[in-house]
């Protein structure tokens, strides 16, 4: 008596009738990550991932791909079958799938000056840098590339003053995991020292009192009296 649930195939020969059992076969479906360097992914239940027949049994397997994963490249989305006797494995190669997204940055460079200055502040420098992400949507890991970088800035010349940056430099940006972020410079602008010669002339003559004159130290923007 053939086993429950197997099938048979028959022949006749004569008054005599023979039966063969026919090969049972069975077909195991597994999902691997090759992101993750072939792991085995779990997939819902409703995925079916075991085929039975019998031997020499033919189909098409249709791929259900999880969710946040996609196709390998070379995979195709429909497999074709033919059972074998006993146990059979078919793998299904999948990868992570990336979400791209823009993001915008910027350096702002800030000028500042001495309460008393004589001259207006220069206006604030912002330069914006665009980067393309590209987020793993199993593993939420991003990587950012930038599109260019931050340039160079020459500091406004302010008669009277002297910046402690010259120049803010070119900043060169290369692809980072790390989460981005605006960032921001400053330029601090000091009162150049001077000196303020007082000469006291004659009122009457016109000319100027010999030695009677005397220098001030101090710097740029500075007030004060003299006597």
């Amino acid at each position: 008596m053939d086993a429950f649930g197997e099938t048979v195939t028959t022949a006749m020969t004569g008054d005599v009738a023979q039966y063969e059992l026919d090969a049972v076969a069975k077909l195991a479906v597994t999902y691997v990550d090759d992101t993750n360097a072939g792991a085995t992914v779990t997939v819902p239940s409703t995925t079916n991932t075991t085929i039975s027949g019998v031997a020499g049994a033919t189909g098409t397997y249709t791929v259900v791909v999880p969710a946040g994963y996609e196709l390998a490249k070379n995979q195709a989305g429909t497999v074709s079958y033919t059972l074998k006797a006993g146990n059979n494995a078919l793998t299904i190669h999948l990868v992570h799938a990336t979400q791209a997204t823009t993001v915008t940055t910027t350096r702002t460079i800030r000028y500042t000056l001495p309460a008393n200055a004589t001259v207006t502040t220069p206006v604030t420098v912002v330069q914006p840098v665009t980067w393309h992400v590209v987020t793993d949507v199993i593993t939420g890991h991003s990587v950012a590339t930038p599109t260019q970088n931050y340039a160079e800035v020459a500091s406004p010349i302010l008669p009277g003053y002297t910046p402690d940056l010259a120049t803010v430099s070119q900043s060169l940006l290369t692809p980072t995991t790390d989460p981005l972020a605006n960032t921001t410079v400053t330029v601090n602008y000091t009162a150049d020292p001077v000196n303020l010669d007082v000469i006291y002339l004659d009122d009457v003559t016109g000319e100027k009192i010999v030695a009677s004159g005397t220098t001030i130290s101090g710097h740029t923007g500075e007030q004060g009296l003299t006597r």
